[in-house]
């Protein structure tokens, strides 16, 4: 009898002891949910408090927008990050001008703009170009380029719709990081694609600096992205940059797969027909620049025109004249080469790419027939495509190139690498030649150009005049804001929202 009193004993004590246990435990559970739900509320309450500028912004500006309808005509805004000499500027700007012919209210906004280093309508009255968040770096300490880009984007958008409240529409390109907020704005937002900008990027060659670099560009892209797809409309320049566009976004395609939507719209840029003459062609005797000088007693004169930046591929015009002096010496003799371009010293890549080739082309001996111009105005790029019998492009998978258009409706012929955009504007064996890039094939052009400029300058002058027909016919500016208008009218309307993604 005392053992099992013993057992009973034991029994009732081990049932009191993990009845306590579980009531600890149910006590702990109760301490540890009331402090999550503290929590949670206090991170609530933050995040309430965080965006309670970011919502009174919003309704501010939604108020605003709906007290200008009343009294104030509906504004188009461009939004650009840098309003320098290039050919994202030279159609944006084509654009804007389209836009206002069209009879829309037209301003531009930037985080940059040199009077010294811009296209003509943006200093000369014809357009009006705004500044705003340029007080913000470009890069900190030549690195954080994309944030700073991001930050100046944000900061840009904000200014804008503050100062312009019958703010109506905003053609976006480059940097769509704003497009969200103009959208909860409730402004009507397109964005123009030149090429998605997370493969632009440059990879270092080190192992532990590409993860780093990945690393850091990872929220960065995925931002484009979904920004990209915010926009109500979104615009690539060419076939090419459209299939570019859809493998470079797969939750964007994802997306338009699901729900059956159409893919982005390719509107190619244009040039003015008007203001960009065919152009007489000069006797060598009498070939000379609006400075006076003449080219060197030149038989023929190759252009390439191309901001100086490492991805232009300048070289390759320079190796490709080594390449036709040493196979055709006789023929390269009396034959010069005008590198002319975009460049801000500002910019190390520009300073560091115009040095590289100005030493190659010492290394090569070529001083006497290459010539190097930084920043030309348009008198002197109308001037040098006089002076030119055709015009180089030289850059590879390019995304469009609106250098091969002003150089046909100069009535030049174009020399061109067989990939990317110009497959698409120049007609290879009507309007200029289409080939490999490699020095080799281009040079075989070069000596074929100076057979023709002295054997055959009417086959020249009749490829030029193709050129030109071909761009009244396909590129004009007057066929561009036709198109751009009605995508802002129907995006005005509602109807387009199955481009944005």
């Amino acid at each position: 009898r005392e053992a099992s009193g013993d057992v009973v004993a034991k029994g009732s004590t081990i049932v009191v002891a993990a009845a306590a246990g579980r009531h600890e435990r149910g006590r702990q559970f109760r301490r540890d949910l009331a402090m999550l739900m503290t929590s949670g509320s206090v991170l609530l309450l933050l995040a309430l408090l965080m965006s309670l500028p970011l919502l009174t912004f919003i309704v501010t500006v939604r108020s605003r927008r709906w007290l200008a309808r009343l009294s104030c005509k509906p504004l188009l805004a461009f939004l650009h990050p840098d309003l320098g000499i290039g050919g994202a500027e030279r159609l944006v700007i084509d654009a804007a001008i389209a836009a206002q012919r069209c009879g829309h209210a037209v301003v531009m906004f930037t985080s940059y703009h040199d009077e010294g280093r811009c296209f003509e309508e943006t200093r000369n009255g014809t357009l009006r170009v705004v500044v705003v968040g340029g007080w913000l770096p470009r890069a900190i300490g030549g690195r954080l380029i994309v944030a700073c880009a991001t930050a100046r984007a944000i900061a840009a958008a904000v200014a804008m719709m503050l100062s312009q409240p019958n703010l109506e529409t905003v053609v976006v390109d480059q940097v769509a990081a704003s497009v969200p907020l103009l959208r909860a704005c409730g402004v009507r937002t397109l964005f123009y694609c030149h090429f998605p900008d997370k493969l632009l990027a440059r990879r270092p060659t080190s192992s532990l600096l590409r993860v780093l670099k990945a690393l850091y560009r990872l929220p960065f892209d995925a931002i484009e992205e979904a920004c990209t797809g915010c926009a109500h409309t979104v615009f690539v320049n060419s076939e090419y940059t459209a299939e570019i566009y859809v493998n470079a976004f797969p939750v964007l395609r994802a997306v338009r797969r699901v729900l059956n939507l159409r893919p982005p719209a390719v509107l190619h840029p244009a040039v003015d027909v008007v203001s960009n003459p065919a152009l007489p062609w000069a006797a060598p005797s009498k070939r000379q620049d609006v400075h006076g000088e003449a080219a060197a007693g030149a038989d023929l004169v190759l252009l390439s025109i191309n901001r100086f930046e490492q991805k232009k591929d300048h070289r390759l015009a320079i190796e490709a004249f080594r390449h036709f002096r040493m196979e055709t010496p006789e023929l390269a003799a009396r034959v010069k080469l005008i590198l002319a371009g975009g460049y801000d010293e500002r910019l190390i890549e520009n300073v560091k790419c115009l040095q590289e080739l100005r030493d190659l082309s010492r290394c090569y001996g070529l001083e006497a027939h290459i010539e190097f111009r930084c920043n030309v105005s348009n008198a002197e790029r109308r001037d040098l495509f006089q002076l030119a019998a055709a015009v180089v492009y030289t850059p590879s998978h390019e995304h469009f190139g609106i250098v091969p258009l002003e150089a046909m409706a100069a009535a030049r012929p174009v020399l061109a690498v067989n990939n990317g955009g110009p497959v698409e504007s120049v007609r290879d064996g009507v309007t200029g030649w289409l080939r490999p890039a490699t020095a080799r094939a281009f040079a075989e052009v070069y000596a074929r150009l100076a057979q023709m400029a002295t054997q055959q300058s009417d086959a020249l002058r009749q490829m030029g005049s193709a050129a030109r027909e071909h761009v009244e016919a396909n590129f004009s500016r007057e066929a561009f804001g036709a198109k751009l208008d009605a995508y802002l009218v129907q995006t005005k309307a509602g109807r387009l929202k199955a481009h944005a993604a």
